[in-house]
C-alpha cells in the first residue's frame, strides 16, 4: 500500500537546518511518503510494516514494525499498536573553509548520518477492513534513540494510507472466509452488490 503523511516534530537535532544566511532555523515541514503492509491475524490483532521516506532540508528514512489491536471485527475499526524502527537522517552543520585564492567561506555539509533504533505507538481507524482493499488514517508517535550528541528526536505523524491485501483467492473480494467468520458485519453492500455484478 501507499501512505501519505506530514510530520510534526517535536524535538531534536534532525528538525534543524540552516538557511541562506547560514541562520540555524527550525524546520516545521515534513512532508512523508511510504510503502505500507498490514498482516491481519486471527486473534483481531495485525502486524503492520512502514518503509518511509520524509523529504525536507534534512531528509529522514526509517523503517517501522508495530503490533495492533482491533477494537471490534466490523469493516470500520478503531485501533491501537506500537512497535519498533530503525531510523536514518543527515545532519546539516556549517563548516567554514579557505578557497584556492585565499578567500574564506563557509558551506553547509550533510557528512553526519543519525541513526539508531525508534520506539513507537500509534493510534488509528481503518475503513473497509474485511475488503482486500482498505484504507487507513493514523497519528503515530516516534522517539529515535540517536548515535549523534544532541536531544532525542521525536514527532508524531499524521497520514492516510490506502492498502491493498496479498489474497490468494481471486473468487472473494474479502480477505476473510465467508464461511468461517459469521462474526464479521459488512458494512458496504452496494459495493457487494457491483463485485458480484462485475463477478458475473
Amino acid at each position: 500500500g501507499f501512505t501519505l503523511g506530514y510530520t510534526i516534530p517535536f524535538g531534536g537535532e534532525n528538525y534543524y537546518y540552516y538557511d541562506d544566511e547560514y541562520k540555524r532555523k527550525w524546520n516545521q515541514s515534513n512532508l512523508t511518503f511510504g510503502y505500507v503492509q498490514n498482516w491481519e491475524l486471527k486473534s483481531n490483532n495485525s502486524m503492520l510494516l512502514d518503509v518511509f521516506a520524509s523529504f525536507s532540508r534534512t531528509p529522514k528514512f526509517g523503517i517501522d514494525l508495530t503490533y495492533n489491536t482491533y477494537k471490534n471485527k466490523t469493516d470500520n475499526s478503531i485501533f491501537y499498536g506500537y512497535g519498533i524502527g530503525w531510523h536514518m537522517s543527515a545532519d546539516q552543520y556549517p563548516s567554514d573553509g579557505i578557497d584556492q585564492f585565499g578567500t574564506p567561506y563557509t558551506e553547509i555539509n550533510f557528512d553526519k548520518r543519525r541513526h539508531g533504533p525508534a520506539l513507537v505507538a500509534q493510534v488509528g481507524y481503518i475503513f473497509m477492513r474485511t475488503y482486500n482493499t482498505n484504507i487507513m488514517a493514523r497519528a503515530k508517535y516516534h522517539c529515535q534513540l540517536s548515535t549523534l550528541d544532541g536531544n532525542i528526536d521525536n514527532g508524531i505523524t499524521l497520514s492516510v494510507s490506502l492498502i491493498k491485501k496479498f489474497d490468494s483467492s481471486k473468487s472473494n473480494n474479502r480477505s476473510r472466509s465467508h464461511n468461517n467468520n459469521r462474526d464479521v458485519e459488512y458494512r458496504f453492500p452496494l459495493l457487494e452488490l457491483l463485485y458480484k455484478v462485475l463477478a458475473n
